[in-house]
């Protein structure tokens, strides 16, 4: 998916305008002073260079465009991006550099008389990464330089997560087949007790050995194994660009251990996160 963003410039007098300000004015001087007439011929030309500005075509417009717009990857792990510049009219003079935040990297692929890129990004602690572009215009035939700053892209590097073991709480879990061990009585494994055969129980349930010493058809009660519905709720209002704060970095990581854990027992597990306009279920 490709993401444009509208670059807001901040235009100023180019190094061509300030050289033909200076020696006009530095010639209307040495008119006035010297009495020499023949000066002014010489700025009335700069001058008019620097009075055509007003009557020159609109300040062109420039947008950005990166794909994908957003990227997801996880820590140490490299993705590719594509960011490139265009103006409106075409044909204007612009130039593209880019730049992240502290904490990720950078390497250039190839591109295209500084207009377009395509980069590779890496970041070793997860977090949220904008891609900054900064554009530089020269137009009104050079005499002004508009310069802007915009976030092309964004790289959001997830946690890699140790495995780590993490218990249950001790609550009531749902009444559906699991691996966890309750003290429910039903179909499982697990011994419970021996009681007096009623109407109803299945014949595998009885305990042959059992009833033979007692005369009468006794059946053997099992423990049952059920399963949980985990959810974990994150905070995750705004944080600045760049690595992850230690604060969040251990409420990510024990979220992620938790989930991890669920899974692997077979239970159904999800993420909501806290922050922004509505809590997103991530899963």
């Amino acid at each position: 998916m490709i993401e444009t963003r509208d670059v807001d410039l901040s235009w100023r007098a180019s190094a061509l305008t300030r050289a033909i300000a200076t020696a006009a004015g530095v010639a209307l001087v040495a008119a006035v002073i010297g009495s020499r007439w023949q000066l002014i011929a010489f700025a009335a030309p700069l001058i008019g260079v620097l009075c055509s500005v007003s009557w020159q075509r609109p300040l062109p417009t420039v947008t950005v465009h990166a794909q994908p717009g957003s990227q997801r990857c996880f820590e140490a792990e490299q993705t590719q991006l594509t960011v490139w510049a265009a103006t409106e009219p075409d044909g204007v003079a612009v130039r593209l550099v880019l730049s992240a935040v502290d904490g990720m990297r950078l390497q250039v692929l190839k591109g295209t008389r500084g207009q377009r890129y395509t980069v590779v990004a890496a970041a070793e602690r997860w977090g949220r990464y904008p891609i900054r572009a900064t554009v530089r215009v020269v137009a009104q035939g050079g005499l002004l330089i508009g310069i802007g700053t915009v976030d092309a892209a964004e790289v959001v590097v997830f946690p890699v997560a140790p495995p780590q073991a993490t218990a249950i709480p001790q609550t009531e879990l749902l009444d559906r087949l699991g691996t966890h061990l309750t003290r429910h009585l039903g179909p499982g494994v697990e011994f419970a007790d021996i009681r007096a055969y009623v109407p109803g129980d299945q014949l595998r349930t009885v305990n042959w050995p059992v009833s033979a010493r007692r005369g009468s058809l006794h059946v053997t009660e099992r423990l049952t194994d059920r399963a949980a519905d985990v959810v974990v709720l994150i905070d995750a209002y705004p944080q600045p660009p760049g690595p992850a704060t230690e604060a969040t970095e251990r409420t990510v990581r024990g979220a992620a251990q938790v989930v991890q854990t669920a899974l692997r027992s077979g239970d159904r597990a999800g993420i909501v996160v806290l922050g922004g306009r509505a809590p997103r279920w991530l899963g």
